[in-house]
């Protein structure tokens, strides 16, 4: 803010009205020619010297009118200021801080602005990552039922009947998942919105490993299962995409023959912890400080060479927060497992 924005706000008669700063400068531009007139008058002999009042009088209003201008100017820098920044965040998505401390006007309009920015700022990170949610969690099921398609012609007619039928719940789980999605989109957030239920969490984490068996067989991964069955509250298809997305990494990052460890159970804070652990790969502590961040750019290939887009992590932390869950990541380093533990609310 301007200087003299800030000392005129310390005048407790001018701090709750833009209006009335202005007009105090103007009113003070607009009679310092009086009052030149007024000092010429009581001081000068006009009967010898008429003209140099006139000289004096035109002197002053030149001098008042520019210092006038140039106060006004100053006054009017916060609205300037609050132009220039909104420019910049068109441009550059910086968001400004102005710290508005006045009553006045426009001191209300900077404290608006800049809400009504963040808000802005807010809403486009959401569809941002509704737009990444959407791009990464389809591309594996669509993958998948390229796959299953390829094989269907090989198969004995037992064979294809089981496959169709998996084929048919993969495209209902992600159909599901998809109107889960545009329900975050219209309400924001997923606590508010009446899917939110009470899951059985055993029930779930079985639905996901048998999903994944076909993965699981390939890479000869043993999954061990040992998950207390309790009911939390959360939304079914979101848990269950979660879940998938971790499960998922599990297997990608574990070499063949590795294991996967899955187990879970209320603590004493009316919680539910469950936590998959595989023998894989690891990281390092760097990948760790990054792993959920939205600007997390790390592409590792799985250990049979699957790409990773880099934002399942993420997006598997935006699922679970939006359902009132956490997530963190453990790892000993590259070469030593990875373990992540998820805290639901308990029913």
């Amino acid at each position: 803010m301007a200087s003299l924005y800030d000392k005129l706000n310390s005048l407790s008669t001018l701090r709750k009205s833009y209006p009335l700063k202005f007009l105090a400068v103007a009113f003070l531009g607009i009679h310092l020619p009086v009052i030149g007139l007024i000092v010429t008058i009581q001081f000068t002999d006009l009967a010898l010297r008429p003209w140099l009042a006139v000289l004096i009088v035109v002197g002053v209003t030149l001098l008042s009118s520019i210092l006038t201008l140039f106060i006004l100017r100053e006054l009017t820098l916060p609205i300037r200021q609050i132009a220039s920044d909104v420019e910049r965040y068109k441009a550059t998505r910086k968001l400004p801080n102005w710290n508005a401390s006045g009553a006045d006007e426009v001191s209300s309009l900077m404290r608006l602005t800049e809400d009504a920015l963040r808000s802005l700022e807010n809403s486009r990170i959401r569809q941002e990552d509704l737009s990444m949610l959407l791009s990464h969690d389809l591309r594996s099921p669509i993958g998948a039922a390229i796959g299953l398609l390829e094989v269907l012609p090989e198969l004995d007619d037992n064979e294809k009947e089981l496959r169709l039928k998996e084929l048919q719940q993969l495209m209902r789980d992600q159909l599901a998942f998809i109107d889960v999605v545009l329900a975050i989109q219209k309400h924001e957030n997923i606590s508010a919105y009446d899917e939110m239920g009470d899951v059985s969490i055993l029930h779930s984490v079985k639905e996901v490993v048998e999903s994944l068996s076909t993965s699981t067989k390939n890479k000869r991964i043993n999954i061990s299962v040992s998950v207390q069955n309790e009911l939390v509250r959360a939304n079914q298809n979101m848990l269950r995409q979660a879940l998938t997305n971790l499960l998922t990494n599990a297997l990608k990052y574990t070499p063949e023959g590795g294991q996967v460890r899955i187990v879970g159970r209320p603590d004493y804070s009316k919680h539910y912890l469950l936590s998959i652990e595989d023998t894989g790969i690891g990281m390092s502590e760097e990948t760790l400080n990054g792993l959920f961040n939205r600007s997390f750019n790390d592409h590792m290939k799985g250990t049979r060479g699957e790409s990773s887009m880099g934002l399942g992590l993420y997006l598997t932390k935006t699922l679970l927060s939006n359902q009132g869950a956490s997530i963190q990541a453990e790892s000993q380093g590259e070469g030593q497992g990875s373990k992540f533990s998820v805290s639901l609310k308990l029913a």
